[in-house]
């Protein structure tokens, strides 16, 4: 624990702020609720990257629309990411005797991987509404007018992107203190 608090507020920050992200971003990636809809005969409609359910009953979503596709792996990709970052964080915060001297380098990739991360999760939030908004008519996969019925999980989605922002952006401070530092 001491290590964690020897380093810089902008890692800590960073740190919890990314785990959270990921977090946030894993179960949007796996909840089946990005877009719910109830119908008046109380029939209710969950569609998701992976599975669609209708009431209790879900399934794989068969035939896949490109968008969907794409969607899926962008987030799957941004997952990956993450993931480095999150190690990679972790490295600098309770191994720094492992890094290298200058300690710039491994805040350059941290700071590249947390960038990646919110824009390949920026792509997939955007490719899925972007064919949720111009689907107003029901469609096999979608109800319709989804737009008005995004869930939770696309905004689980949208506060990852928000969280790897912020994330990137205190990476970013703290390299440049590095980098910027009057030498000793």
């Amino acid at each position: 624990m001491s290590l964690f608090l020897e380093s810089t507020i902008y890692k800590r920050a960073a740190f919890v702020l990314s785990i959270l992200g990921l977090a946030l971003e894993f179960v949007s990636c796996v909840a089946p609720f990005w877009v719910s809809k109830t119908f008046q005969n109380g029939t209710t409609v969950n569609v998701g990257l992976w599975l669609t359910c209708v009431d209790l009953h879900c399934s794989g979503i068969q035939d896949s629309p490109a968008w969907l596709i794409i969607a899926g792996v962008f987030d799957l990709l941004s997952l990956l990411f993450g993931v480095v970052c999150i190690v990679g964080l972790s490295v600098c915060i309770f191994k720094p005797r492992l890094l290298p001297k200058t300690r710039r380098w491994p805040l350059v990739l941290l700071t590249i991987f947390a960038f990646v991360e919110a824009a390949l999760q920026q792509i997939s939030c955007g490719v899925f509404l972007k064919a949720v908004h111009d689907s107003p008519a029901a469609s096999p996969l979608l109800p319709g007018h989804a737009f008005h019925s995004l869930s939770w999980a696309a905004a689980f989605s949208f506060l990852g992107v928000i969280l790897y922002s912020v994330v990137c952006i205190l990476l970013f401070t703290d390299l440049a203190r590095v980098c910027f530092a009057e030498p000793k």
